[in-house]
């Protein structure tokens, strides 16, 4: 089965989206969407309100919600969680923290 991660982030730093996030992403092996929410500006109240609003621009079968400075260390990072949530039944919401 052939899914597609959304990739939403809340960023307020544009040098470190793209030094961590966006320069890890670049090295993945499979298709992926990437949703930016600018909050530069603090146009968002909270953490939430934001994630929601890019959320609803997503098209993914998959959302993950990942900060700016994430570094998918591996090329391998999206396809294997793909591959990891295909095999669960019914998983429903699924989360990771920490190193």
């Amino acid at each position: 089965m052939i899914n597609m991660m959304s990739i939403i982030c809340v960023y307020n730093n544009k040098e470190i989206l793209a030094e961590y996030l966006v320069e890890s992403l670049s090295k993945q092996d499979i298709e992926y969407e990437l949703i930016l929410v600018d909050n530069r500006n603090n146009e968002f109240s909270s953490a939430a309100s934001a994630l929601n609003h890019g959320a609803r621009k997503a098209h993914g079968d998959y959302y993950v919600f990942a900060h700016q400075d994430i570094n998918f260390t591996s090329k391998t990072w999206l396809k294997n969680t793909e591959e990891e949530i295909n095999d669960l039944s019914n998983a429903g919401i699924i989360g990771v923290a920490g190193k």
